[in-house]
């Protein structure tokens, strides 16, 4: 193999700002390398805006969007974007809803209005209800069969509460007998009350600059008014429950592997500075080299491959593994876990060979990682809103270079308690029941129909 270059150095756009008429600001990233232009309108809902007792309303309110406005069907929208060369994606995380527009230069006005006519006037005609309500179950009945899905469904009640915005599987497709049930007007209300101006932020990456993409903003935007009523807001000052180290047995007869989940919720905030801590991470659970694949995988060949995980919600993060392993090597297959992270954060912590691998993996990844116009529209999104600083990517080498071994094992130990995760395992219970009784935690039966 040729030996590596020297590190390049990382290139990204200077953070622009504005402010519409009514308040919505406007950030931009230039590149000109291509006549074309991508725009993300941000709303501060996601999952973690949906109603306790009507769990999916988001995700069903987001995707019916796109199906139709008051002054389009959803074959007009689809047969307009095709002659524009635009496209037009929505997307959703805990703390996030999303509009995207990728557009070439020369037609981003009418783009635009095609963008906006999506986000402030959708029809929720109820046949496009019904259909897409359609998808909807059958993506909720998909995750119900999966391993993984009945985890994710399983692991957020369990650490973080039923009270808590965040106690919600992470697929936000909610509850099957609610889906089933929403109305047009209920998914109207719920756009009217969250998807609002006052809830937004507009960014923008590409070939355009503040001169001409703030009055185009402006006459699509910046009159829109928001619903008589204060803006709504999610309440996060809900208590989290103390940990409740255990075993949940989720029962999926005839199973040839067992789906592991372990999880727990840190003291740290997604908006913390968290490199430290998922450098740390990174040597424990991420990637093929990393302690817990190469042991579960590699050497013992009990799975295809685990991981773990530092989370990414804005207010407050979980750490958690995962673990997909044979039925037979279940309980051994937890004990193993268990033991990896009590000694990593114990007297085997980071080595240098861990760490060095560790640096230079994500040192020399940098210049690469905003070569499109999407990474560089990414990049300053999770910027603002996770209130970082202008320059926080161009400085991420240096704080990558500045790590050393103990600094990563006290971050990890100050962080993550081993003792507090709950295990949550999905697989065949009368194979596997029996290898749990000697790993020393309670063990619940629970029937795959309490993941509803």
């Amino acid at each position: 193999m040729p030996p590596l270059g020297a590190d390049g150095s990382l290139s990204f756009p200077a953070i622009e700002r504005a402010t519409l008429s009514n308040g919505i600001p406007v950030y931009l990233a230039r590149r000109t390398t291509m006549p074309r232009v991508q725009l993300s309108v941000s709303f501060d809902a996601g999952y973690a805006a949906d109603p306790k007792a009507a769990l999916g309303t988001q995700s069903l309110t987001l995707s019916l969007m796109p199906e139709g406005t008051t002054s389009r069907t959803s074959v007009q929208i689809a047969e307009e974007s095709e002659r524009l060369g635009a496209t037009i994606s929505t997307s959703a995380g805990m703390d996030r809803t999303s509009f995207s527009l990728a557009a070439l230069t020369p037609n981003l006005g009418a783009s635009l209005d095609l963008l906006t006519d999506i986000v402030r006037n959708p029809a929720f005609a109820p046949d496009e209800v019904n259909r897409v309500r359609a998808q909807q179950l059958n993506r909720i009945a998909s995750e119900l069969t999966q391993p993984g899905g009945l985890a994710g469904r399983v692991m957020p009640q369990l650490i973080w509460g039923k009270d808590h915005p965040y106690a919600i599987p992470g697929s936000g497709s909610g509850d099957a007998n609610v889906v089933k049930a929403l109305t047009p007007d209920a998914l109207r209300a719920f756009h009217n009350a969250w998807l609002r101006p006052d809830n937004a932020r507009i960014f923008v990456a590409g070939d355009t600059s503040l001169k001409q993409i703030v009055p185009l903003l402006e006459a699509r935007f910046g009159q829109w008014k928001p619903n008589a009523g204060p803006k709504p807001v999610k309440n996060f000052n809900v208590a989290i429950p103390k940990p409740q180290p255990r075993i949940i047995l989720v029962d999926r007869p005839n199973s040839p592997q067992s789906y592991i989940m372990a999880g727990t919720v840190l003291d740290a905030s997604g908006r913390d500075d968290l490199v430290t801590l998922r450098a740390a991470n990174e040597v424990f659970g991420v990637g093929l080299l990393s302690r817990i694949n190469q042991d579960l995988r590699e050497k013992k060949g009990w799975s295809y491959g685990v991981r773990s995980g530092v989370g990414s919600a804005e207010e407050r993060v979980s750490f958690s593994i995962t673990a997909p392993v044979q039925a037979d090597r279940t309980g051994d297959s937890i004990k193993a876990l268990r033991a990896h992270l009590t000694d990593y954060l114990g007297a085997k912590g980071v080595t240098q060979e861990e760490l060095t691998r560790t640096i230079e993996s994500n040192v020399r990844e940098l210049p690469g990682s905003f070569e499109t116009t999407s990474a560089v529209l990414g990049g300053m999104t999770s910027i603002i809103n996770l209130g970082r600083p202008d320059d926080y990517y161009q400085q991420l080498g240096k704080k990558y270079q500045g790590l050393t071994a103990p600094t990563l094992d006290a971050t990890a130990r100050a962080k993550i308690d081993p003792t507090s995760l709950v295990w949550v395992v999905v697989g065949d219970a009368k194979t596997v029941r029996p290898q749990l009784d000697g790993i020393g935690l309670p063990v619940e039966d629970w029937p795959s129909t309490k993941a509803q």
